[in-house]
């Protein structure tokens, strides 16, 4: 049988509109997720001004990312020199086990600074996007002892 007459190297209509329709998907999907990832940036950044008016700084000071980062220790009784610790990142595991053990003993502290309990803590340490913004809306007060 001869099937010189196939030719193998096309796709059929239905291929290559599935091609197009796939990237256009892909597409919508990146900006969706893009989207979505300012939003909740958006969000956390008025969680932290909410949380930093609270506890007696200007709110603008969140926007500007070092610095927001000195002042946030500051609110939480902790040295602004630990966040020198960031700089382990460049060891490639334990730069990171750094970093992780730095955010949940800055989650420790911030929870103590507005003298919540030790089940409000966890759950500041394991689910930040719920309960960071109960922090900063609730009726919680800054109450860190000098």
């Amino acid at each position: 049988m001869d099937y010189s007459y196939y030719d193998y190297g096309t796709t059929a209509p239905i291929d290559s509109f599935g091609d197009e329709a796939m990237i256009l998907g892909l597409g919508v999907f990146l900006v969706a997720i893009l989207g979505f990832a300012t939003l909740m940036i958006i969000f956390n950044l008025i969680c932290e001004w909410k949380i930093f008016v609270k506890a007696g700084e200007k709110g603008w000071k969140v926007l500007i990312p070092i610095y927001s980062s000195i002042v946030l220790y500051k609110i939480i009784g902790l040295s602004p020199y630990l966040l020198f610790i960031y700089l382990a990142a460049f060891i490639p595991t334990i730069g990171s086990i750094a970093i992780y053990a730095l955010g949940i003993v800055q989650n420790v502290f911030l929870g103590k600074a507005f003298k919540k309990d030790a089940g409000f803590i966890v759950g500041l340490v394991l689910l930040p996007i719920v309960f960071l913004p109960m922090l900063a809306f609730g009726k919680s007060e800054y109450q860190l002892e000098k």
